[in-house]
């Protein structure tokens, strides 16, 4: 049986994690309204089987499939999740749309940079082209009595995009960290090669929004959303902060970063607690503190 959680009357999560991580970890949210269905999120390629499950206990006419980005645990299953499903189209964002319809490079760049998790989450499947819709900045997607609307977020991935449904919740992704509910914990996803740039205009562009909740991919959904916007934003400054002060120093392990992370992010020291419940974990943490080491050392020498 699927683990499905019913957010809202037409929200629910349906956790679609590999039983490899140990840990709720992948949240794939399914939007129902008047008998049509739109899934935000597919998961990865492995999980395709528990989300159209999911799918058919719902009994929903799925039209609309909306990943954030094609990163294997967000966009992964776009190409297996169409081959169930007849009258979906995919609304990526323009520049997803030729690697989720040839994977090829995709896959091969998810096996460097993520090993052993790449092989768990599987490769990714291609697309039919013509089932997928370049979706731009500020497109509206109907489904039953509920828009959704598209926002590209750059700054993670230049192929970021967040969906806002009209009742002010607002899906991220990986635009504005990892969500670790029993620590009430953000951790950045600031994984290389991080736009930092954009990824702060990203911010704040969703921040303008005004969403009344956050619903993340990783893991689950937070109230008060602009508060929440609010306190990342003072976060990644923070770690900036950190990163660039170990630098400085000629400190260069993650350890003796994260060190000096926690002297501007007290709550940092919740991570150590953190990475022992899932290699999924360590290795994301890993990852966000590699990319701001690259980014800040570039601001340094530029």
């Amino acid at each position: 049986m699927p683990r499905m959680t019913r957010i809202t009357d037409t929200l629910y999560c349906v956790d679609v994690t590999p039983p490899e991580l140990g840990v709720p970890f992948i949240c794939s949210y399914i939007v129902v309204s008047r008998g049509e269905a739109a899934v935000i999120e597919t998961g990865p390629t492995s999980s395709t089987e528990i989300l159209v499950e999911a799918l058919n206990q719902l009994g929903a006419e799925v039209k609309a499939v909306i990943p954030t980005h094609i990163h294997l645990d967000h966009g992964g299953g776009v190409g297996s999740l169409l081959k169930h499903l007849e009258s979906a189209k995919a609304y990526v964002h323009p520049r997803a749309v030729k690697h989720l319809a040839d994977p090829a490079k995709l896959w091969a760049a998810a096996r460097y940079a993520l090993g052993w998790l790449a092989e768990v989450y599987q490769a990714p499947e291609p697309a039919p082209r013509e089932r997928l819709v370049a979706a731009e900045d500020g497109a509206k997607i109907r489904v039953g009595d509920m828009e959704l609307r598209i926002v590209h977020t750059p700054g993670h991935a230049s192929h970021h995009q967040s969906i806002l449904m009209e009742d002010g919740t607002l899906f991220v992704g990986d635009s504005a960290g990892i969500y670790i509910a029993r620590e009430n914990y953000v951790i950045p996803t600031t994984m290389p090669v991080i736009r930092l740039d954009l990824y702060l205009e990203s911010l704040e562009k969703q921040i303008a929004l005004n969403p009344s909740r956050i619903a993340y991919t990783h893991y689950g959904v937070a109230e008060n959303g602009v508060g929440v916007l609010r306190r990342h934003r003072i976060q990644v400054d923070a770690w900036v902060r950190g990163v660039r002060e170990a630098l400085e120093a000629g400190e260069e392990s993650n350890e003796a970063i994260l060190g000096r992370i926690a002297r501007y992010d007290p709550e940092a020291e919740k991570l150590k607690g953190i990475v022992g419940k899932s290699r999924a974990y360590e290795i994301l943490v890993r990852l966000s503190v590699e990319g701001l080491v690259m980014e800040v050392r570039r601001q340094m020498q530029g």
